[in-house]
Order: structure tokens, then sequence, then C-alpha cells
């Protein structure tokens, strides 16, 4: 196929589509990771056979390095329709054309190009705590009847925590998961539920506790903690409190698009009560 694209063609756009996501990764602006669908003639063939290939400024092709072409569904690469998944290491900013060659069964040709430029993703999940926490019931008291510091003991029992995560550069149609994780600054406290709520209902989980939700929206995680420790009057007045973390992990895009910022994945809050001292007397 002739590679005879000027800079000037990359701007001349007839009879070729791409999948658009409003304000998110587009196939003429795609993220890097993105994947793409790229056709022509509505994706049918009609007893032709398609090359496609994409070139950089100096109309080297960039297949294998920048751009991966794939079959859409049980079709071929060489389909009036194909995937075209851009590499991760794209360059935003970077241009490139798709440019497909339709041969029909007498063999005449014909060209087609779509200009397309690296976009810096956008797409984010943002992880915010829903404030500090006290534990949800009154503390269990325990005196086994003796004088000693540890014959008096503290159950402090369950806190609920909350957080949300907000999904910022998606379509309205696109998918995009992750999987929650909560720590906490003391052994001997398990986060024994946790669930996720979106706009309207509770999200149910996929396999492996992965979390799938659609377009820019904001969920809410409820996570309820037991604190199995038991403190004594021996115990520092704050000993029951605690820091709990949720982060995210296997955070994804459905275009595959990268993450723009992964820093903002988790968040903390404090769970406490008042720091009371032990009773003293004259």
């Amino acid at each position: 196929m002739k590679k005879l694209f000027t800079l000037l063609s990359l701007f001349v756009v007839i009879g070729m589509s791409a999948n658009v996501f409003a304000q998110s990764s587009t196939g003429s602006a795609p993220y890097p990771g993105a994947m793409h669908n790229y056709s022509v003639n509505g994706g049918t063939n009609n007893g032709s056979s398609f090359t496609w290939d994409v070139l950089d400024a100096s109309s080297s092709s960039v297949v294998g390095s920048i751009a991966t072409i794939s079959a859409v569904g049980s079709g071929a690469k060489t389909d009036a329709t194909v995937n075209i998944t851009w590499a991760a290491t794209a360059v935003p900013g970077t241009e490139y054309i798709v440019v497909v060659e339709e041969t029909d069964a007498s063999g005449c040709k014909n060209s087609k190009g779509l200009p397309v430029i690296i976009t810096q993703s956008a797409f984010d999940l943002i992880v915010v705590n829903g404030g500090n926490a006290c534990y949800e019931n009154s503390v269990e008291v325990t005196w086994s009847g003796g004088q000693a510091e540890g014959d008096v003991t503290y159950d402090h029992g369950t806190a609920e925590v909350t957080y949300t995560v907000k999904a910022e550069g998606v379509g309205a149609t696109e998918t995009w998961q992750f999987t929650p994780g909560v720590a906490f600054t003391q052994t001997d406290i398990v986060a024994t539920t946790v669930t996720v709520k979106d706009e309207t209902s509770n999200v149910v989980s996929e396999s492996a506790g992965v979390y799938s939700l659609t377009g820019p929206q904001t969920v809410t995680i409820t996570v309820v903690v037991d604190n199995n420790n038991i403190y004594n009057n021996g115990s520092a007045a704050n000993a029951q409190d605690f820091t709990a973390t949720l982060s995210l992990t296997n955070v994804a895009a459905g275009t595959g698009a990268v993450e723009s910022d992964a820093t903002n994945n988790s968040d903390n809050l404090s769970v406490s009560r008042p720091n009371t001292s032990q009773i003293t007397t004259n």
C-alpha cells in the first residue's frame, strides 16, 4: 500500500467513522491505552478486502509499536471494521493517521484516511473519605471481679465508615471498574461487610471482588469495621482509636485508557472515641 499521505491530507476525512464517547477517549482523540473501533462502508465488506495501517507524520507505519490492529469479534483484520488499541506509552499531542485501502473483487482500489491526535487521559477514579467516625454502639465494659488493671476490660465493637469514588473522563456508556480494599493501623481489626452503592442501588461485585459501573458518576462505599481488640485499665486512653484507609486496585476503563492520576485512588479517616482517662479518686 502506497503511503502518499502528506500532512495536508491528514485533515481530509471522507466516509470514515470512529466510535465517539463525549468527554472521554474518542477514536480521533484517543487516550493512551485506549481501544476504539474504526470502520468504512458501515462495517460491511461487500466482497472487498481491506488493508489497515497507522502512519506517523513521516508516513512510517507505527503498527506494532504505537498501534495494534485487531479483528472485531469473529471477524478478520482485513474486514471493513477493525479495532485499534493505542499504546499506553503513546505521547499526548502526537498526531497519526489511520488509513485503509479497499480492494474490490475486480482488484480496483480506493483509500481513505482519518487523522488522530493522542490526547492526555482524563480517566480518573478519585477516592474521598466521608469524614471521621465514632463506633456504632456504647463500649461493653466487663469486670471479672478483681482489682487489677486487667480485671476491667473494654470491647468497642463495630464502626461504620464511608468513602466516595468519583469517576471522571469516561463516556456515558463506557464501563469502569475497581476492587476496594481497607487497611487499618491496628491488628485484629477487620472489615465485616463492604457495600458499594451507585446513585440508585447497591452494586453487586463480580469475581474477585471487582465492581463494574457505567458512565461518569460517584459511588458510595460503606464498610462495617469490627475492632476485635479487648482493652483494659492499663491501656492508653486512645488505645481504641485507629485509621482506616480505603485503596482501589484493578482500576480500569472500558476502553483500556490509562488513568491520569493514580495517586488519588486511596484516602483515610479516623475511627475514635473521646479519650476518657481512667477514673481517679481521693
